[in-house]
């Protein structure tokens, strides 16, 4: 975690983010503003930021463990708002609708716009997802009961290791998926709410 809070300057542009600030809504707000992700997420910065490291350390096992139960998991994506991205009838039953309650993460992280369920579900299709992460990974992740052994803190750091990250999620494909005109004009449809005990 002490690398997560070392001064980031990406290429490109004049903005500094402080990872101390991490708790804060602005953090979310810098990193996936419209330019900056469109064109300063690079592959290998991408890498860097979510290392093989960073990313099991912020996504330990204790965190996946809640997270993946059926009751808490489901609050991230309510049924309404889930049905129109990955279709009811493949993740009925993992998502329900109680409060989900995210130590880790900054107070009040919305990705609302960002994930609309229009604009996810065509920049997602069920084709695209299955290429990108693979039918089989896609298929036991889903699996309530192996969610929590999936993705332990070691096995997490071994499935979405840097290099693997940035090839599944290249610059190219965040500039093109995300680019700032949608960053900027999508509806407020999506919205996740995490509240920090810190």
């Amino acid at each position: 975690m002490q690398k997560m809070r070392n001064i980031m300057q990406f290429a490109g542009s004049s903005s500094v983010i402080h990872f101390e600030s991490m708790s804060t809504d602005r953090l979310f707000a810098c990193i996936f503003s419209a330019t900056q992700f469109a064109g300063n997420v690079s592959v290998t910065q991408f890498a860097g930021i979510f290392s093989a490291t960073q990313f099991a350390g912020i996504f330990s096992a204790t965190m996946f463990a809640w997270i993946s139960s059926v009751t808490q998991f489901a609050s991230i994506y309510s049924a309404t708002q889930f049905a129109g991205i990955f279709s009811a009838t493949q993740f009925a039953g993992i998502f329900s609708t109680r409060s989900l309650q995210v130590s880790s993460l900054p107070r009040n992280l919305q990705f609302a716009g960002i994930f609309s369920a229009t604009q996810f579900l065509g920049n997602f299709s069920v084709t695209q997802f299955a290429g990108n992460v693979s039918a089989t990974l896609f298929a036991w992740i889903s699996s309530v009961t192996q969610f929590a052994g999936i993705f332990s803190a070691t096995q997490l750091s071994g499935y979405l290791s840097a290099t693997q990250f940035a090839g599944i999620i290249s610059a190219i494909q965040f500039a093109g998926i995300f680019f700032a005109t949608q960053f900027e004009t999508l509806p407020v449809q999506f919205m996740l709410h995490a509240s920090v005990q810190l």
